[in-house]
């Protein structure tokens, strides 16, 4: 089971990356002035008609392409992913941390930070 603190290491080891101070928890690395998001805590609508809220048992992992999230999906725990229509056509996963182990925790924050990175010429 993953945990923010292990998010937080992980993410925080690669060079460039940031933890945001918003009230959503998030990190990302600057790309042209903005912060790019490599990962970020999922918002949930709790209430029909009310904002969502950041939901910090579930969190999106940017990810390179879509061919990797479908990949993902279809070989991966069901349990671990959440269903979000939100995030149809966008290249991330929504993942519940309590299904998710160190291995794949490191690889979804290394896939996400080498496809921001390489958008600005790092690698």
């Amino acid at each position: 089971m993953a945990t923010f603190a292990d998010i937080q290491r992980i993410a925080l080891s690669y060079p460039g990356v940031v933890e945001g101070d918003g009230p959503q928890r998030a990190f990302g690395v600057p790309v042209r002035g903005r912060s790019k998001g490599i990962c970020w805590e999922w918002m949930e609508r709790v209430e029909p008609k009310k904002p969502k809220l950041p939901n910090p048992d579930i969190w999106a992992f940017l990810v390179p392409r879509l061919a990797k999230k479908d990949a993902l999906i279809a070989t991966g725990p069901p349990e671990l992913y959440v269903d979000d229509p939100h995030y149809n056509g966008y290249p991330a996963v929504v993942i519940r941390l309590e299904h998710l182990d160190e291995a794949l925790l490191r690889e979804l924050i290394e896939d996400a930070w080498i496809s921001v990175g390489s958008s600005d010429g790092r690698k």
